[in-house]
């Protein structure tokens, strides 16, 4: 009896320290999973982008063709703030305007969708650049008004390449979200043909 008996605590300490080993191998591996995951992510969560109020286009601007959406006589631009809170560029960037607020698209694609479905020779609430250094940028929409033809509240979305060669999009609400295709050709499928603004980015 006593050899059963000491037999049977032998196999449940046994029995104990597998799962043991088990849970801590498991736990190791969430870890690890976790880690790759944060650092996967690490350049694009510190990418964000806005929406300014529009302003009237300078004398001096030497864009051509600016377009307003209202019944103003004078041109006016919409800026986009890029904030790029990294040590190192991004590229590839295709920025627009989205509705936070109202019945209207909440995301670039089916803004785009709609907007080139309305008027397809119109301009359109995106624009391109090829590179964004670290710290704050402003591209420029052409017109103003974009929201406020649906009733809505605006914000930006910001697709974008980061250091390890990765597509991503930032919606406007701040979520994160992981691209299958790099960002011009993504787009592409929502109208966003070329040629290609890749407007030089100002710094703010």
């Amino acid at each position: 009896m006593a050899t059963w008996v000491a037999a049977i605590g032998t196999i449940s300490a046994v029995v104990v320290a597998l799962l043991q080993v088990a849970r801590e191998r498991k736990l190791r591996l969430d870890r690890e999973r976790s880690e790759r995951s944060e650092k996967h992510r690490a350049h694009a969560e510190l990418i964000a982008a806005w929406v300014g109020p529009p302003q009237a286009v300078p004398h001096n601007t030497e864009t051509p063709s600016y377009h307003t959406t209202s019944n103003s006589d004078a041109d006016y631009r919409t800026p986009i703030y890029i904030h790029n809170g990294s040590l190192e560029p991004i590229y590839e960037i295709v920025v627009g305007i989205v509705f936070v607020q109202g019945a209207a698209p909440h995301n670039l694609e089916k803004m785009l969708d709609v907007f080139t479905e309305r008027s397809p020779r119109g301009p359109l609430p995106a624009t391109t650049s090829a590179i964004i250094p670290p710290g704050t940028w402003c591209l420029w929409l052409r017109g103003k008004g974009w929201t406020g033809v649906m009733g809505g509240r605006g914000g930006a979305d910001i697709a974008f390449v980061d250091r390890g060669g990765v597509s991503w999009v930032r919606r406007a609400m701040g979520t994160l979200e992981e691209l299958d295709q790099r960002p011009l050709a993504h787009f592409a499928q929502h109208r966003l043909y070329g040629p290609y603004e890749f407007q030089l980015p100002k710094q703010m």
